[in-house]
C-alpha cells in the first residue's frame, strides 16, 4: 500500500511539472494531444512490472547493442526495411542475443503504412553455451504525426514467436545444465511503441541535422496469466552525416520477465545505430 501511494503522489507531482507545458507552449491541439500520451505512457510504463509478483531470481548487467538498418525505398508507396542487431554484454565480455530482421512497408499516406515480415533471432543463455534459436513473423501498423520540429509516431506489432525448446536443471552444487529439445514452443506477442523526436536544428537541412529522441515500449503476451512480457524505455541522440547515412547513440532500459523460470531480466543498455537510407 506505501508503494502505491508514494508512486501516486511521484506522478501527480510529475503531471504538474509538466502541466504548463501542456498548457502554454504548444498551441495546436494534436501536438498537446501527443506530448500527453507519450507522458502517460512514459509514467504508466511502470506498471505492469511493478504489479508482478516478486521473481525468484533477478539477473541484471550493462550491455551494449549494436545495429545496423537498411531504409531500402522500392517505390512511392513501398519501403523495405533491414535490420541487424547484435547484442553483447560489456563485463564479462559475452554474447547475448543476434537478431536479423526485414519488413515490407506499404505507404498508404504521410501518416500511415503497415507492415509484414519476419525475424530470425539466437539467444545465447546466461548459465550454459547453450543457444536459443527463434523464427518470429510480425505484423505493424504506423501512425505518425509532425509538426514544425516535433514528430510523434505510434507503433502496433504483433508477432508469432516459435521458439525452440529448452529443458534447465539445476543440480544441488548450484551448476545448470541446459539442453535445445526438438520442440518448438508457439507465443503470441503484442507491441505497443509510442516514440518522439525533435529537431534542433532546421530538420530540412540534409547534414548537420541533430534529432533528441524518446521512446517507451510495452510488450504483452495474450495470457492473462503471464501477461507482462517485456518494458523499454529509450533516450538518445540522432546524427545527419548526410540524407542517406544517419548516427545515433543513446541510452535504453528494458526489463523482461521468463515466466516459465520465474527470473526478471534487467538490463541498462547502450545502443548505437547506423542507418542507411537508399
Amino acid at each position: 500500500m506505501l508503494l502505491k501511494v508514494n508512486k501516486y503522489i511521484i506522478i501527480t507531482k510529475i503531471k504538474k511539472l509538466f502541466r504548463p507545458i501542456f498548457d502554454f507552449r504548444f498551441k495546436n491541439r494534436f501536438t498537446k494531444y501527443y506530448l500527453q500520451i507519450f507522458l502517460s505512457t512514459l509514467l504508466g510504463i511502470s506498471n505492469p512490472v511493478l504489479g508482478q509478483n516478486i521473481p525468484n531470481a533477478l539477473e541484471s548487467g550493462e550491455v551494449y547493442w549494436t545495429r545496423y538498418y537498411l531504409e531500402w525505398g522500392l517505390s512511392d508507396k513501398l519501403q523495405l526495411d533491414v535490420e541487424v542487431d547484435n547484442r553483447r554484454f560489456f563485463d564479462p565480455s559475452r554474447q547475448l542475443q543476434t537478431i536479423a530482421r526485414t519488413t515490407l512497408y506499404y505507404m498508404k499516406s504521410d501518416n500511415f503504412n503497415v507492415g509484414a515480415g519476419i525475424a530470425y533471432s539466437q539467444l545465447y543463455s546466461l548459465y550454459t553455451p547453450t543457444i536459443q534459436p527463434e523464427i518470429r513473423p510480425h505484423q505493424e501498423v504506423n501512425f505518425t504525426y509532425s509538426e514544425n520540429r516535433w514528430n510523434f509516431n505510434q507503433r502496433i506489432r504483433t508477432e508469432q514467436r516459435f521458439r525452440a525448446d529448452t529443458l534447465r536443471t539445476i543440480i544441488p552444487t548450484n551448476e545448470v545444465i541446459e539442453t535445445i529439445q526438438d520442440s518448438y514452443s508457439f507465443d503470441f506477442r503484442v507491441r505497443y511503441q509510442f516514440s518522439t523526436d525533435f529537431s534542433l536544428v532546421d530538420k530540412d537541412r540534409e547534414r548537420g541535422h541533430w534529432n533528441i529522441q524518446v521512446s517507451t515500449e510495452i510488450m504483452a503476451h495474450m495470457d492473462w496469466e503471464e501477461f507482462f512480457d517485456t518494458a523499454r524505455i529509450y533516450a538518445g541522440l540522432q546524427y545527419y552525416l548526410s540524407d542517406q547515412i544517419r548516427l545515433e547513440l543513446g541510452y535504453l532500459h528494458s526489463a523482461e520477465k521468463e515466466y516459465r523460470y520465474d527470473i526478471l531480466f534487467n538490463y541498462d543498455i547502450l545502443r548505437f545505430t547506423f542507418r542507411h537510407k537508399l
